[in-house]
C-alpha cells in the first residue's frame, strides 16, 4: 500500500490510498475522517442521446436532405435552361463569397434566447433561396448568378446555426460516437436523396423537384416544435454584447483554426484534380472511386468514434499525415495499383474535417462551441477562396508531379505543428475564454 501525504494547513492532512485500482480519499481535518469513492460513473445511453439531441439530429438530417436534393439537379436545370457554363462557374464563386460573409453573423445569431424561432427561420430562409434559384433563377444567366449568390447566404447560415446549436446538446464524453452515428446515416441518405432529386427532376421538371425538396424542410420545421427549448444546455449560450460583421469571430481559437486551415490547400488539389490526373495518365478512376466510397464511409464512422477513446489531436495528425503521403504518391503514380493506393490514403486523409470539429469542441466550453464552429468555417472559406487558384498555378508552372509534392507540404506542416503545439494553443484559447467570461 502506497500513501501520498501532503499538508493542506497546519491542522489538515490528506492521505491518498491506492489499493486494487480503487482510489480512496482519506481526509483528516480536526480529528475527523471522511471517505469518498472516486470511481467514475458509467455513461448511460439516455444521458448521451437525450430526447432533445435525437430530435435535433433528425431536424438537422431532414434539413440537409432538402438541400442535398436540390443541389443534385440545380446545375442540370441551369444547363437545360440555357444558362452558360461561364455563368454557372461564376455563380459558384459568388456563392462561396456570400457564404464567407455570412459565417460570422450566423455564428453570433446562436446567442439569441429565441432559438426555436431562429432554427425555423434559417431553415425557411435556405429553402426559399433554393426555391427562388430553381424558379426565377432559371430565367437568365444574370438572374442565375444573383439567386445563386443569395442561396449562398442561406446555405451558410444553416451550415453554422444548426450544427452550432446541436453541438451544445452533445455530451463531451461521447461526442465522437455521436458524430460517427450521424455521419454514417447522413452519408447514406445523401446519396439516396440526391438520386431522388435527379429522378424527380428528370420526370417532372425543376419546379416540381424543387417543391418536392421542400417536403423535407417542412418536416424539419414541424419537428422543431417537439423540442424542449428550455433545456439548460441550450440556455448556456448567451449574448456577449459584441456587435458588427465579425462579432461572431472567436479570436481565442483563431490561431489554431488558421493552422488547421492549411490542410484546405491539399484537400482542394485532391478534390479538383485527382480525376483529371487519372484521365491524363490513362487510369480507370471509376473503379477506384467505387472502392474509396466504401472506405470513406467506414473510416468516417471509425475515426469519429475513435476520438472518444484517444485524443482527437492524434487522430487529426494521423489523417493529415496520411493525406500528405497519399498526395505525394498520387503525384508520382503511373500505374493503376499505385494510383489506387494513393487515392485510398487521400480518402482517409480528407476525412479530417469532422476530426477538426471534434478537436475544437472537446477543447472549448459548450457555450463557446457556436462561435468556434463559425470561426473554423470562416477560416476554411478564406483558404478555399485562394486554394483553387493556387493549386491550379502549381500545376501550370510545376507539372502534376511537383505540384502534388508542393501541395502536400501544407498538410504535412499542419500535422507537425498541431502535434507539437496544438494542445498548447487550445489551452491558451481556453484560458483567454475563461478570463473574458
Amino acid at each position: 500500500m502506497t500513501f501520498l501525504c501532503f499538508y493542506i494547513s497546519d491542522m489538515s492532512v490528506i492521505q491518498l490510498c491506492l489499493k486494487q485500482k480503487r482510489a480512496l480519499l482519506l481526509i483528516v481535518k480536526g480529528g475527523l475522517m471522511t471517505a469518498t469513492n472516486q470511481a467514475q460513473p458509467k455513461m448511460k445511453f439516455s444521458e448521451i442521446f437525450t430526447k432533445n439531441l435525437i430530435i435535433f439530429m433528425i431536424v438537422h438530417f431532414l434539413s440537409d436532405c432538402s438541400n442535398n436534393m436540390i443541389t443534385a439537379f440545380i446545375n442540370m436545370g441551369a444547363k437545360a435552361a440555357g444558362i452558360s457554363a461561364a455563368a454557372i462557374g461564376l455563380a459558384a464563386s459568388t456563392y462561396s463569397i456570400a457564404a464567407l460573409l455570412m459565417r460570422m453573423p450566423a455564428g453570433n445569431m446562436t446567442t439569441t434566447q429565441k432559438k426555436r424561432l431562429l432554427v425555423i427561420g434559417v431553415i425557411v430562409f435556405r429553402y426559399l433561396t433554393s426555391f427562388l434559384l430553381g424558379t426565377l433563377g432559371m430565367s437568365s444567366s444574370t438572374m442565375f448568378i444573383i439567386f445563386r449568390t443569395i442561396n449562398g447566404l442561406g446555405w451558410s447560415i444553416v451550415g453554422v446555426v444548426i450544427p452550432a446549436i446541436e453541438a451544445t446538446l452533445l455530451d463531451k464524453r461521447a461526442m465522437g460516437t455521436t458524430y460517427a452515428v450521424y455521419t454514417a446515416l447522413s452519408a447514406f441518405a445523401k446519396g439516396m436523396v440526391r438520386s431522388l432529386g435527379v429522378s424527380v427532376y428528370q420526370s417532372s421538371g425543376i419546379v416540381t423537384a424543387t417543391i418536392a425538396a421542400g417536403g423535407f424542410a417542412l418536416a424539419a420545421i414541424l419537428l422543431v416544435n417537439f423540442m424542449n427549448w428550455n433545456d439548460e444546455k441550450l440556455q448556456r449560450i448567451k449574448p456577449k454584447g459584441k456587435k458588427g460583421l465579425f462579432s461572431g469571430v472567436n479570436k481565442n481559437y483563431m490561431g489554431v483554426c488558421f493552422l488547421m486551415g492549411c490542410a484546405v490547400v491539399t484537400w482542394t488539389l485532391n478534390q479538383q484534380f485527382n480525376n483529371v490526373l487519372a484521365q491524363e495518365r490513362g487510369i480507370d478512376i471509376a473503379t477506384i472511386l467505387a472502392i474509396t466510397a466504401v472506405i470513406s464511409s467506414v473510416w468516417g464512422f471509425a475515426a469519429s468514434a475513435l476520438c472518444d477513446f484517444i485524443k482527437p489531436k492524434y487522430v487529426l495528425v494521423f489523417t493529415y499525415l496520411v493525406l500528405g503521403i497519399g498526395t505525394i504518391i498520387l503525384g508520382r503514380a503511373e500505374t493503376y495499383n499505385m494510383f489506387l493506393i494513393g487515392e485510398i490514403l487521400c480518402t482517409i486523409g480528407t476525412g479530417y474535417s469532422k476530426i477538426q470539429t471534434l478537436y475544437l469542441y472537446k477543447a472549448c466550453a459548450p457555450e463557446e462551441r457556436p462561435s468556434v464552429h463559425a470561426t473554423s468555417f470562416f477560416v476554411t472559406d478564406i483558404f478555399s477562396l485562394v486554394a483553387g487558384a493556387m493549386v491550379g498555378l502549381f500545376i501550370e508552372k510545376l507539372g502534376y508531379t511537383n505540384a502534388y509534392m508542393v501541395s502536400s507540404v501544407f498538410v504535412l506542416v499542419a500535422a507537425v505543428m498541431i502535434f507539437i503545439g496544438g494542445d498548447k494553443m487550445m489551452a491558451k484559447g481556453q484560458a483567454e475564454a475563461e478570463t473574458e467570461a
